[in-house]
C-alpha cells in the first residue's frame, strides 16, 4: 500500500518538476530522503503515465517537454456495519480458486 508521505513526495517533485526547480539530481534525492535510483524509478512511472521528462544541464533541473499533469486524490470514508460485512479482502475468490 502506498504511504500518505509517497504520495506527497510524488505530489511535490511534479510540482518542482512543472516550476522547472528540481536542482541536480543527488541534491533532489538528498531533499526527499531516497536513493538516486529510487528517484529514477519514480522519473520512470512518471514516463510510463505520459511524461516526457528531460533535464537542462545549463539550469540544472528536470522539466516537462509535453503538457503533463498529475492529478493525485483518494478517499477515507468509515464504513457502516453493513458496508462492512461485504468486504471479504479477496477470501471468497482465494478459497474458490484453491478448493474448487
Amino acid at each position: 500500500m502506498v504511504s500518505l508521505e509517497q504520495i506527497g513526495r510524488v505530489h511535490q517533485l511534479h510540482k518542482l518538476i512543472v516550476c522547472e526547480k528540481t536542482d541536480p539530481l543527488c541534491e533532489l534525492a538528498n531533499r526527499f530522503h531516497v536513493s538516486k535510483r529510487q528517484l529514477y524509478n519514480v522519473l520512470g512511472e512518471f514516463r510510463d503515465l505520459g511524461a516526457e521528462i528531460a533535464y537542462s544541464r545549463v539550469r540544472q533541473t528536470f522539466y516537462y517537454s509535453n503538457n503533463f499533469d498529475i492529478e493525485i486524490s483518494f478517499k477515507v470514508s468509515h464504513l457502516n456495519s453493513s458496508a462492512q460485512k461485504n468486504v471479504s479482502g479477496g477470501e471468497k475468490l482465494f478459497s474458490a480458486i484453491l478448493f474448487h
